[in-house]
């Protein structure tokens, strides 16, 4: 059994190349002003499919590199890290794009990640 996880990073990276594949065509052949909402469905999944993917092999890779001596068999807290943030960056845009995020809002959205992230930690 091999000490890095091959498949998980393997289904991750090509789910994350899918994702901005996906991302670049929405962005690029679609019309933001006469979309329908499916369209915008799809931009938000693949928004947080590209950025869950791409922040959880992030998180694995510094930490690989960090801790080289510290063999990690499973991706848990890297999923879960990756996850996390991916939910945050997705309603961040969702509320941009909506036009009702303001600084006390963000505020309070890493506020609650981070509390989130340390009590699962402690849970733990």
């Amino acid at each position: 059994m091999s000490l890095v996880p091959n498949r998980q990073i393997f289904i991750l990276s090509l789910s994350a190349f899918l994702a901005a594949f996906s991302l670049f065509s929405i962005l690029n052949f679609t019309d933001p002003y006469s979309a329908s909402w499916i369209v915008f469905v799809f931009f938000y999944l693949s928004l947080f499919l590209l950025s869950f993917s791409a922040l959880t092999l992030f998180a694995f890779g510094l930490k690989r590199w960090l801790w080289p001596k510290i063999y990690l068999s499973d991706l848990s807290g890297s999923l879960r890290q990756g996850l996390l943030l991916a939910i945050f960056i997705t309603f961040t845009i969702i509320l941009q794009l909506n036009g009702i995020l303001l600084w006390w809002l963000e505020l309070s959205l890493i506020l609650f990640v981070i509390l989130l992230e340390i009590f699962l930690n402690i849970k733990q």
